[in-house]
């Protein structure tokens, strides 16, 4: 599971520095898809937050209890 946590996080970070000049819209479509692949339906969930330039711009929470 800690595996899982730092491919995810830095997977966020890399999306964000590749995809810095994309629309809130679009950045949040990724991270909705990355947080459903990696938390599936009867494991733990996360709660995710992203920031750029100190503006919160994606925020949500992944419980998966089936």
């Amino acid at each position: 599971m800690r595996r899982q946590t730092i491919l995810l996080v830095i997977g966020l970070l890399f999306n964000l520095t590749t995809a810095q000049q994309k629309d809130v819209k679009q950045l949040a479509t990724k991270f909705d898809k990355t947080l459903a692949e990696q938390f599936k339906a009867n494991e733990p969930g996360a709660t995710a937050l992203v920031a750029r330039n100190g503006e919160i711009i994606y925020k949500e929470e992944c419980f998966r209890n089936g």
